[in-house]
This record gives C-alpha cells, structure tokens and sequence, in this order.
C-alpha cells in the first residue's frame, strides 16, 4: 500500500473479515473439539469468546465510517489477544487451570507483537506523508 498525504497506511476492505474470522475460527474449531469430549464449561467459554471476537469484528465493521481503521485493527487485536488468554486459562474438566507453557505465552505475545508493528507501520506512514506534504510545499524564499 502507498499512503497518501494525510490518510492512514490502512485501508478498509473485505479483508477485515478474513482477518477476524481467522483469527477466532480456531476458538470455534476447539469449542467443537472440547464439547465432543463433553467439556461443556470450557466449549461453552470458548464459543463465547469466539462469538465476542465477530460480534465486536462486525461492530466495527458497521460503524468503519466514524471509525479510523488503524484503531479498529488496534481494538481487535486487543479483543482477539484478551479472549485468547481467556479460552487458554480455562479450567479443564477435573477443575484444575490449564498451565501456560512455552507455546501458549508464545502465542499470546503474537498480539502485542502485532499490536507494535502495526503501530511502526501507522508512524512510519504518517512520517512519509509529512516528508511528501513538505517536499510539495513550495518556499518563500
């Protein structure tokens, strides 16, 4: 994408839908999983968290006119981060909490991670912008 002078380096399109589903289908695919193996409590906590990610995907999605989408991207990734924590913390059937290894706090830095970049690529865009608006500015010399 080339940023314009002015516009964020993110632009709305039918791929916001790609990135919200994909990013809860496996919360949906584990539900399946867990309630074949009569975990209701935990498939009923992680088809919850599934079902928020989409409801606040298609939320934003609805209101993506008032909303600039680099802070839709940044409350998504929030939500996606913050449910995924939430389906891992789940108390397994015998009521003891799941612990957290190497793959699941690895998991869970994916979103700060893609939080930042985003954030690098927002800046870095805005700094383009300003240097292209300023090299189109005449002087008063």
């Amino acid at each position: 994408m080339t940023p314009t002078p002015g516009a964020s380096h993110f632009k709305w399109n039918a791929g916001w839908f790609g990135a919200q589903i994909g990013g809860s289908c496996w919360m949906f695919v584990e539900a399946v999983r867990l309630a074949a193996r009569s975990e209701w409590r935990a498939a009923i906590v992680y088809t919850a968290c599934c079902a928020l990610c989409n409801a606040v995907g298609t939320w934003i999605w609805r209101h993506r006119t008032a909303l600039p989408v680099y802070s839709a991207l940044q409350i998504m990734i929030l939500v996606l981060g913050l449910t995924s924590a939430v389906c891992m913390s789940t108390t397994e059937a015998n009521g003891t909490p799941q612990a957290w290894g190497r793959n699941e706090i690895r998991l869970l830095l994916m979103f700060p991670v893609l939080g930042l970049f985003f954030a690098y690529l927002q800046r870095s865009s805005r700094k383009q912008s300003a240097a292209v608006r300023d090299a189109n500015t005449p002087r008063a010399d």
